[in-house]
């Protein structure tokens, strides 16, 4: 658990992971809640940063994954 999973709600009823989650899928929704509640060294968090910034701006292909994940819940 990280160190501040105690101060700050983050998967609780009303917690950041019911304010944030996006994800289509059972995995999606666990991967957001480990990235939440798990720390990361900083190579890891660069990465991320480093993805983040390249899929900014790429609303056609966030669309895309969108309409295919809710296909896979459904």
């Amino acid at each position: 658990d990280h160190i501040y999973a105690l101060d700050v709600d983050l998967v609780g009823p009303g917690g950041v992971f019911q304010r944030i989650n996006l994800a289509q899928t059972a995995a999606g929704e666990r991967a957001l809640t480990c990235r939440l509640t798990r720390p990361a060294n900083p190579d890891a968090i660069r990465a991320r940063q480093e993805a983040t910034a390249e899929l900014r701006d790429r609303h056609d292909l966030r669309e895309a994954l969108e309409l295919a994940g809710g296909a896979v819940r459904a």
